[in-house]
């Protein structure tokens, strides 16, 4: 399916093992946000790119790959989904001031519209909504 098809329909690639993958792929997710014509001003596709990468990080680091990452429009704001086989129910947890990893879904959490974890047959699926809709209770969004 190409790029430019149903914005609403999922463009799903895979992400091969490796943290070096990681870059290709946030870049392809707000690539196709681009190409899809999503309405999402510039700071939002700042956000786009920074939560992409923090699940397909998460996914690539903890849940072994290959992974898959899904990006779609849901009428009001774009999706992504990333899967990997890793059936551990994760949580936003704060890291600590010397800590080098441990922020990913604090980052989530606290940026996007909505996010959550599923189950899937083989381990989990982790997303996230963004959109242009009202802004958050907690203010401006800083990406």
């Amino acid at each position: 399916m190409g790029l430019l098809e149903d914005m609403s329909s999922p463009y799903t690639f895979r992400v091969p093992e490796g943290r070096e993958t990681v870059r290709r792929a946030r870049r392809r997710v707000v690539g196709v946000a681009r190409a899809r014509r999503y309405p999402l001003d510039e700071e939002l596709m700042c956000c786009l790119e920074l939560l992409a990468s923090e699940l397909i990080m998460n996914a690539v680091q903890h849940g072994g790959g290959p992974n898959e990452v899904s990006v779609s429009w849901t009428g009001a704001r774009v999706r992504v989904e990333v899967s990997d086989i890793d059936p551990t129910d994760t949580r936003p947890e704060p890291a600590g001031p010397e800590d080098e990893h441990g922020r990913g879904l604090v980052i989530v959490d606290a940026l996007a519209d909505a996010w959550g974890r599923r189950r899937h047959r083989l381990g989990k699926i982790t997303w996230f909504e963004l959109g242009p809709a009202a802004p958050r209770a907690t203010g401006a969004r800083a990406c």
